[in-house]
């Protein structure tokens, strides 16, 4: 564990939502008052299965969590009447703890990524999404639909992101690649995060892929990790832990996603971001309903509020992920941070998704260890 995971300390003024008196608001075929999505001959086209008073939603902390509990979770639970437990963790976490509970996690719904999709899938550890309980999957963009498990909620990738304080006070030139997380001046001040994360992965790719030309060839990168050793402060396993080494001042230079730099820059934290021009990988960030999941119908509820044109529009304008939905409009206030789509690239996460357990072992292995 990090030192940092006990010293962030997220805000959680909304984590537990109060009760309010259970509504019978519809989820079947066409209908539920989902948003406004359903029109008024499908909402009487079949009996509204009744929503459960609660739903427990497992998603990544840090700024993702300070934005759910404060500008999405109250309008959802004062809309529809129920309660929602946030439980954080990594997707690749949350994967980890649906295979040893083997049924009974509790949970209702997952935010995963990448690779964790598939494999949350090929376990049979989220059921297949029932489209016509989730109106809004009918904007989403196509490029974004992978697997029938899940509905993708939005995408999101790498960028680097130092201390512009640190680099201007020392007369340093901004970072301009991937390599520079490697400069021998930064020396225990440069971080990422570790394949509990689907950054961690991603970087892997990313280095494999520069390294080799192919990004399924990750020995050379495997051989460069273990050099990054002597320079990194840490392998960070949460976003809040590696949020708090930057606030701090403690890490100057890491690998983190674009979502992240928004957050941080709407925080007025003094860091800046570069999308080196070697590109990047990116993945979709979906969420899959649990297979024996207590609250089934609050979890089809919710995942398709998180397709709401005005979610979708806030998860861009508040969290910095780029919407899945077609129906967003992007401001010009977020539109930088996010690369030109000239750099970005789209690994096969369903191989990559095979790859899962050898790429994190090795990495424990021969990186972390």
């Amino acid at each position: 564990m990090s030192k940092y995971d006990e010293e962030f300390k997220p805000d959680r003024s909304a984590r537990s939502v109060t009760r309010r008196e259970f509504l019978e608001l519809g989820l079947g075929v066409g209908g539920a008052l989902l948003a406004g999505t359903v029109g008024q001959a499908a909402a009487a086209a079949a009996p509204a299965p009744k929503l459960e008073g609660e739903l427990v939603f497992g998603c990544n902390g840090g700024g993702t969590q300070r934005i759910f509990e404060q500008q999405i979770i109250p309008d959802f639970a004062k809309r529809y009447g129920v309660k929602v437990t946030y439980v954080t963790g990594q997707p690749a976490d949350h994967v980890a703890k649906l295979s040893a509970a083997k049924g009974n996690s509790g949970l209702d719904a997952v935010w995963l990524g990448g690779a964790t999709t598939y494999v949350a899938a090929d376990r049979g550890l989220i059921i297949e999404i029932d489209r016509s309980r989730v109106p809004n999957m009918q904007y989403l963009d196509p490029k974004l639909e992978f697997e029938k498990s899940v509905v993708p909620i939005a995408y999101s990738g790498n960028c680097m992101i130092y201390r512009s304080d640190i680099y201007t006070k020392r007369g340093w030139a901004p970072p301009t690649t991937w390599f520079d997380l490697w400069d021998p001046k930064l020396k225990g001040h440069t971080g990422m995060y570790s394949t509990s994360s689907t950054g961690g992965i991603e970087m892997i790719l990313q280095v494999a892929k520069e390294l080799s030309g192919d990004y399924k060839k990750l020995d050379p990168a495997f051989a460069k990790f273990k050099e990054l050793r002597a320079n990194v402060l840490d392998f960070f396993p949460t976003a809040g832990a590696w949020e708090t080494a930057m606030q701090q001042g403690d890490l100057w230079l890491g690998v983190n996603s674009f979502t992240r730099a928004k957050e941080m820059t709407d925080a007025g934290m003094p860091i800046k971001f570069v999308f080196p021009k070697t590109g990047m990988p990116l993945h979709d960030l979906p969420v899959g309903i649990v297979k024996g999941a207590p609250h089934p119908n609050a979890a089809y509820a919710w995942i398709d509020y998180l397709g709401s044109k005005e979610v979708q529009e806030k998860i861009a304008d508040k969290m910095g992920y780029m919407p899945a939905s077609r129906q967003a409009v992007l401001s010009d206030i977020v539109k930088p941070f996010y690369p030109d789509r000239s750099l970005t690239w789209m690994p096969d996460w369903r191989y990559v998704g095979t790859q899962f357990e050898t790429i994190v072992n090795r990495w424990s292995r021969e990186v972390e260890r």
